[in-house]
């Protein structure tokens, strides 16, 4: 699939991860950045990921 659709729902998903990666308690953001690692895409994430693991 390509095109401006859907780069557009790309970024949107990815939005509301970082969104869910902010709000929830820190297991389940360690949780959460498992599955990211083992669905491969967690290279989107490495600011967020660094900086939970940092606190």
């Amino acid at each position: 699939m390509q095109g401006e659709p859907f780069t557009k729902h790309v970024e949107e998903l990815k939005e509301e991860v970082k969104l869910m990666l902010n709000s929830v308690d820190p297991l389940h953001q360690l949780e959460l950045i498992d599955d990211l690692e083992r669905l491969g895409v967690s290279y989107h994430f490495q600011d967020e990921i660094k900086r939970i693991l940092s606190t």
